[in-house]
């Protein structure tokens, strides 16, 4: 059972009961929140996200952690898609499938790191990176929290107040943090 269920099942009848003690007349909120928990169907829709997409919120908490190796974080995402891909409907899978489609970015990290796992060849997709740039690449992020980590890390590194800081220790500055994991 996941995180989701769980909140679902323990908290759902103490936020109707809360609810249940404010005034509607005073806020509108408080008026559509009530209209809400009693439209027909709202518990079992509810049930329907808490059971069918926890998966997606426990993925975006494993992909969040520093560190994780780009095949690692490929295959979390191709496990998402697994899922959804067992649902009644293909709406959830459509939809996700063709995000990821559009992403030419996560096309070539995926790329990359099937070329990493000795799955594929280089071809043109990733013809512009070298084989140095797909070293790198063991525990590129995937996720934007860890990309804004990472551009931070690189600022406080270039600030104003590096006085001798040249090309030569910033090559070696880049490879420590890159390669900081292993």
């Amino acid at each position: 059972m996941g995180k989701l269920d769980r909140c679902y099942n323990k908290n759902l009848d103490v936020i109707e009961a809360v609810i249940a003690t404010f005034d509607p007349e005073e806020a509108q909120n408080i008026q559509e929140s009530k209209i809400l928990l009693e439209t027909e169907g709202m518990k079992e829709s509810l049930l329907f996200i808490a059971t069918n997409f926890a998966c997606i919120s426990s993925t975006i908490t494993r992909l969040e952690e520093r560190g994780l190796l780009l095949s690692s974080a490929i295959s979390l995402v191709n496990g998402v898609l697994d899922e959804l891909k067992s649902l009644q409907s293909d709406a959830y899978y459509g939809k996700l499938s063709n995000v990821l489609y559009k992403n030419k970015g996560f096309e070539k990290l995926k790329k990359v790191s099937q070329i990493m796992c000795g799955e594929a060849i280089i071809d043109e997709m990733v013809q512009p990176l070298t084989m140095s740039n797909m070293l790198c690449m063991k525990h590129a992020p995937i996720v934007s929290c860890d990309v804004e980590r990472v551009f931070s890390e690189y600022k406080a590194m270039l600030t104003d107040n590096r006085r001798s800081f040249n090309f030569e220790n910033l090559r070696h500055h880049v490879k420590i943090k890159c390669n900081h994991n292993l």
